[in-house]
C-alpha cells in the first residue's frame, strides 16, 4: 500500500466508523419511535374501548325501561287488533243479517215499508 492509500485509509476509517455509528443510532431511534407510537396506539385503543363500553352500559340502562314499555305497548296493540278483528266479524255478520232481513221483508210483506236503515249503516246495507 502506498502512503497515499494509507493516509486515505486512516482518514476514511474513522469517518466511515462515525457514519456507521450515526446510521445505527438513527435506526435505533426510529425503532424506538415506532415502538412508542405502537404503545400510544394500544393505550388509546384501550381508552376508547373502555369509554365505548361505559357508554354502551349507560345506553342499556336508559333503554331498558323503554324496551320494557315498548314490549307492553306491542302486547296491547296485539290485543286491540284481536278485539278489532272480532268486532269486524260481528259487524259484517250483523250487516249481512240486516240485508237478509230486508230482502225477506220485501218478499214476505211487499206492501209494507221496512224501517229505514240508520245513516251509520246506510253504506253497508
Amino acid at each position: 500500500m502506498t502512503p497515499t492509500q494509507q493516509l486515505i485509509g486512516m482518514i476514511l476509517g474513522p469517518i466511515l466508523t462515525f457514519v456507521a455509528g450515526i446510521y445505527v443510532a438513527r435506526q435505533k431511534a426510529r425503532a424506538d419511535d415506532v415502538d412508542d407510537r405502537r404503545e400510544d396506539t394500544t393505550a388509546n385503543d384501550a381508552r376508547w374501548a373502555a369509554m365505548l363500553d361505559s357508554q354502551r352500559k349507560d345506553f342499556d340502562l336508559i333503554l331498558e325501561p323503554i324496551r320494557t314499555e315498548l314490549a307492553g305497548v306491542k302486547r296491547e296493540v296485539a290485543e286491540v287488533r284481536s278485539e278489532l278483528n272480532i268486532v269486524r266479524r260481528v259487524k259484517d255478520a250483523a250487516v249481512d243479517y240486516a240485508r237478509q232481513l230486508l230482502t225477506w221483508a220485501r218478499v214476505v210483506a211487499p206492501e209494507q215499508t221496512p224501517p229505514p236503515v240508520p245513516a251509520l249503516l246506510s253504506d253497508e246495507v
